[in-house]
C-alpha cells in the first residue's frame, strides 16, 4: 500500500460509538471552583454562574464586579449587616497580607494585616433579608477578576420581581458606600486610585501655618481655595459640576475630598 492510497477504517466490533461516561454528581461550589483552578479556564464567571443556577435553582442570581462593590467591607462597617460562613469554612481561600508602616522610624511595631478573599461563601443578612454571597477571584488568561455572586431565595418572597428589588437595594447601598471616603484620602499610586487612611490622619492635622510660601502667593492660594468652597451655589446656578475632576472609573472624586482637611 502506497502512502497515497485511501485510508480504510477497519472495525472489529459492532458499528456504534461508546457512550459518554456518567458525570459525577455536583457536590459543592467549592469543589467546582478548585477543580476548575487546576485546568484551563476561558471564562470563570460563566462557569460559576452556571454552577450557582444549578445548585440554587430557586434563587435569583445577581453578579456584581468586585472593584465597584465590596460587600464584606460594607458589612464590616454597617450596623444593618451580619454575615457568617456558608457551608464549611475550610472551603474558603483567603490570603493574609501584612502591610508594613509607611514610615518605619518610630513605628517599628506598626503595620496591619488584611485578608484577601479569593474564594468565600457567606450567609449575608441585610435589613433582615438573608442572601447567599459568593466572593470569587479567578484568573482568566493574563488577568485576575473578582466578582460577587449574590443569591436570594425567591420562594420566600411574593415574586421574582421582589427578589430583584431586594438584591438591587443591597447592591446600590454597598456600591454607594464604596464610592465614599471613610476617613480616607484617595491617592493615585501603582497605576490606580486607592484610599489611604494614613494620609488622612496626617493631613487632618495640617494648617495653613505649616505651608511655607512667599506671603503674597500663600494668600492668593488661600483666597482661591476659600473662594471655591464658598461658591457651590454659583456652580449649581450655572449647571457646572462642583468638583475638580471626574474619576468615573470607578467613582467621582469631589475636590472637597482633597482639601476639606486643611484648617
Amino acid at each position: 500500500m502506497s502512502s497515497y492510497d485511501d485510508f480504510i477504517h477497519i472495525s472489529t466490533g459492532p458499528g456504534h460509538f461508546p457512550s459518554e461516561p456518567p458525570q459525577a454528581p455536583l457536590r459543592s461550589a467549592a469543589d467546582v471552583f478548585y477543580k476548575n483552578s487546576k485546568a484551563d479556564r476561558p471564562f470563570t464567571q460563566g462557569l460559576m454562574a452556571s454552577t450557582f443556577r444549578k445548585k440554587h435553582p430557586k434563587h435569583h442570581l445577581s453578579i456584581v464586579q468586585g472593584f465597584t462593590c465590596d460587600f464584606l467591607a460594607f458589612g464590616n462597617s454597617s450596623d444593618n449587616v451580619t454575615y457568617a460562613s456558608h457551608g464549611d469554612p475550610k472551603d474558603e481561600l483567603v490570603e493574609q497580607i501584612f502591610i508594613p508602616p509607611a514610615r518605619r522610624y518610630g513605628d517599628e511595631d506598626g503595620g496591619r494585616f488584611i485578608r484577601k478573599v479569593n474564594f468565600g461563601a457567606y450567609d449575608y443578612t441585610y435589613l433582615g433579608e438573608t442572601f447567599i454571597l459568593y466572593v470569587i477571584e479567578g484568573q482568566d488568561g493574563m488577568y485576575k477578576t473578582r466578582y460577587n455572586y449574590l443569591l436570594i431565595d425567591e420562594t420566600k418572597l411574593s415574586s421574582e420581581r421582589e427578589a430583584k428589588e431586594k438584591a438591587a437595594a443591597l447592591i446600590a447601598e454597598a456600591s454607594k458606600w464604596m464610592q465614599e471616603l471613610h476617613e480616607e484620602i484617595l491617592v493615585f499610586d501603582g497605576g490606580y486610585w486607592q484610599k489611604s487612611r494614613e494620609l488622612y490622619e496626617n493631613v487632618k492635622k495640617a494648617s495653613w501655618d505649616d505651608v511655607i510660601l512667599e506671603k503674597g502667593k500663600k494668600e492668593s492660594i488661600i483666597d482661591d481655595v476659600n473662594g471655591f468652597f464658598n461658591s457651590e451655589a454659583r456652580y449649581h446656578e450655572f449647571g457646572v459640576p462642583w468638583k475638580a475632576c471626574d474619576l468615573s472609573f470607578p467613582f467621582s472624586l469631589p475636590i472637597t475630598a482633597k482639601l476639606e482637611y486643611l484648617s
